[in-house]
This record gives C-alpha cells, structure tokens and sequence, in this order.
C-alpha cells in the first residue's frame, strides 16, 4: 500500500461527500418547489371561492337581522294598500244602491248589510295581505339562505383545501428533511470509512519501517559483533 492509496481514500470521500450533499439539496429544491406548486394552486382556489363566502357572510348577517321579524301588515299599512278604499267603497255603493232599489236606503237591514260587508272586506283583504307578506318574506329568507349555503360550502371547500395544503406541505419538508439526515449520516459513514482507510495504511506503514535496534540491545547480536570487524560489515 502507498500514498495514492491513501490519496484515493480522501478524493473519493470529498466526491462521495459532494455528491451525497447536492443529492439532498436537490431533493429539497424539488420539496420546495411542488410546495410553492400546491400553494399556488391553493391562492387559486381561495381566489375563485372569494366572491362565494362573501356572498355568504352577507347573507348569514341578513338572515341574523331577519331573526324574530314578524313580517304581518299592519291594519294601517292594509288599508293604505293601492285599491283598498276603491274596492271598500265600490262594495258600498252596490249594497246602497240595491237598498235604494227596494226603498230600504236607510234602513237597519241596509245599516246592517254595511256594517257587515265593511268587517268581511277588511278581514279578507287584511287575510290578502298578509298571505302576500308571509309568501314575500319567506321567498327572502330562502333566497338569502341559499347564498348563506353556498358560502358555507364555499367556506368547506377552501378549509378542505387549506387542510391538503397543510398535509403536502408537512410532507414535502418532512421529505427534505429526512433526506439532509440521510445525507448528513452517509456523509459521516463516507468520511467514517475514509478515516478507517487512512488509519489502516498508517498502521501498514508503520509496520513495514525497518528495525533500527542496536546490536547490543539484543544478546544473541554479541556472538554475531564478535565476528564483525570494526565496520560491522564482516568478521575481523
């Protein structure tokens, strides 16, 4: 083993390294960027349902200030009703008339026939008009409830979408995260077994080195400088 070894040993963590470090930032621009996606796609949405729950809370506050409105015509408001007094004093006049007829103008029976014919035509045009006004005030109602429901589902669907928005976006930076983790431990096993590899050749290294003890040091060496001459290089 040499040097290249060990040379090949850190070039190969540095791109190992590198290559691992681009990997989670890649992924991480492609979880930010189908997060700015869903985003975009969830504004859409937002903006098209806007005029929908506007809609809607215009009509929940309506309907609130509708609550408990009774909507019955007055005795006044029925009598000042277009037609009323026309159609009150066309009705006199014809039972007048048929009591001039028999000689009876002033008569109790006429007096009577009058006083009754005024109670009927008030109670039935007051019964008219409140018909008309319980009809009018109901057709209000359920129109302005129609548009409170379709603000309502309007107000569903936005959070529905709100919700998936926030379950993606969790999981794209869920997804970026684990994937800088991922990339953090292999960085540290690449650079963990970068470091075994330069200590095994050290150790390699060391081992092979030669021997430099002093003959003395060893007592089978003092027969053996016996028959060495004064140089070491060979018996006297």
């Amino acid at each position: 083993m040499s040097w290249w070894v060990a040379g090949t040993a850190l070039v190969g963590a540095v791109a190992g390294s590198e290559a691992s470090r681009r990997g989670a930032s890649q992924q991480a621009n492609a979880a930010n960027n189908a997060t700015a996606e869903q985003r975009r796609q969830f504004d859409l949405l937002y903006g098209d349902q806007q005029p929908f729950r506007e809609a809607g809370q215009n009509a929940v506050r309506e309907l609130a200030g509708l609550s408990g409105y009774n909507p019955a015509p007055s005795a006044e408001m029925v009598m000042a009703e277009p037609g009323y007094q026309f159609g009150l004093d066309q009705g006199r006049n014809a039972i007048q008339g048929t009591a001039a007829a028999r000689g009876g103008l002033y008569s109790g029976n006429a007096l009577k026939e009058l006083t009754r014919y005024g109670g009927d035509y008030a109670t039935t045009r007051y019964g008219q008009a409140n018909d008309r006004a319980q009809q009018a005030f109901g057709n209000r109602w359920n129109r302005l409830a129609s548009l409170a429901g379709l603000g309502q589902t309007s107000v569903q669907q936005t959070g529905n979408a709100g919700m998936n928005f926030g379950n993606m976006a969790g999981s794209n930076m869920m997804g970026a995260g684990n994937a800088q983790a991922a990339s953090g431990m292999q960085q540290a096993n690449i650079w963990g077994n970068a470091a075994n590899q330069l200590g095994g050749y050290m150790a390699w290294n060391q081992r092979q080195r030669p021997t430099t003890q002093s003959p003395y040091t060893t007592p089978n060496n003092w027969q053996q400088y016996d028959t060495m001459d004064a140089n070491g290089t060979g018996p006297y």
